[in-house]
């Protein structure tokens, strides 16, 4: 009898085991799965950071360009700055147009 009862409480117990270790192995893979989906938005988020870095560079030469007036054919440095305002305000849109399109 004593037997009987030692074999059912061992059997009782690997059963709580295993639902333990099920209940552990599900929630270690629901985790795995956030983290893989976390590392994949920060992807994400570097690409576009990226895109942001490149346009603002861009822009940064296209302003350098124009400042010094070798980016553009026929102006030079004693025109008006107003050209010059104009022509990096256009960059500046073309340029956003284009990285915003990319992104999306």
């Amino acid at each position: 009898m004593s037997q009987r009862r030692a074999e059912q409480k061992d059997r009782l117990r690997a059963e709580s085991d295993y639902r333990v270790n099920l209940k552990a192995e599900l929630e270690i893979r629901h985790l795995h799965e956030k983290l893989d989906n976390l590392i994949s938005k920060q992807w994400q988020r570097l690409a576009e950071i990226q895109q942001i870095v490149y346009r603002d560079l861009l822009i940064v030469v296209a302003a350098r360009n124009l400042r010094l007036g070798s980016g553009i054919t026929g102006v030079s440095r004693r025109t008006n700055a107003a050209p010059n305002l104009q022509i990096l305000t256009y960059l500046l849109t073309t340029v956003r147009i284009k990285v915003v399109s990319q992104a999306l």
